[in-house]
C-alpha cells in the first residue's frame, strides 16, 4: 500500500527534477502473458524505474522526517519488480544509495544515490552482472562509480 501522505511529497520533488508523471508511472506489462515475453532492455527498463522511485520516495521521506529511510519497509511504497531486487546500501545523515540487482542472468544492475531533496544520480553496470560501484558524492555532486555508466 502506498503511503498517501508521501504523494505530495513525491509530486513537489518530481516537479523540481523536472519529471512527468509518465516517467514514474508502472510501465510493467498489462497482464502476466506479457510478462514473461519482455526483452532484456525492457526488463532492464524495470529495474532502471524501480530504483529511481525508490530513489524519489527517499527524496520525499526526506523532506518529511529530515532523514532517510533506512528499509524498505519504512518507506511504505508499493514496489515490487519482477526482475530485481531492490536494496537500500547505505543511510547516512546525508546521504542514500539504493540499488536494483538482477534476479536472472543477462541484464544490468542500477544503483542511484540521494544527497537532500535535489541531488539525485542514477547509474547503470557497464555489462550485465549482480555487481556494481557505489556513485560517489564529491564537490557537490554525484558521480558513478568505476565500471558504471550515468542514466540520462
Amino acid at each position: 500500500m502506498t503511503n498517501l501522505r508521501l504523494f505530495p511529497a513525491l509530486l513537489l520533488i518530481s516537479s523540481l527534477l523536472g519529471c512527468t508523471a509518465t516517467e514514474v508511472s508502472d510501465s510493467g506489462p498489462a497482464s502476466p502473458e506479457e510478462a514473461g515475453s519482455l526483452t532484456g532492455p525492457a526488463r532492464e527498463q524495470e529495474g532502471k524505474v524501480s530504483v529511481s522511485t525508490l530513489s524519489k520516495a527517499q527524496q520525499a521521506f526526506f523532506l518529511e522526517n529530515s532523514r532517510y529511510a533506512e528499509s524498505l519497509d519504512e518507506l511504505d511504497i508499493a514496489l515490487a519488480p519482477k526482475h530485481y531486487e531492490l536494496e537500500i546500501v547505505e543511510v547516512s545523515n546525508q546521504q542514500v544509495i539504493t540499488k536494483a540487482v538482477p534476479i536472472e542472468e543477462g541484464l544490468k544492475s542500477y544503483i542511484t544515490g540521494v544527497s537532500g531533496i535535489s541531488q539525485l544520480v542514477v547509474c547503470a553496470s557497464d555489462a550485465p552482472g549482480k555487481e556494481i560501484s557505489s556513485p560517489v558524492f564529491q564537490n557537490e555532486a554525484w558521480a558513478c562509480g568505476p565500471n558504471s555508466t550515468l542514466v540520462e
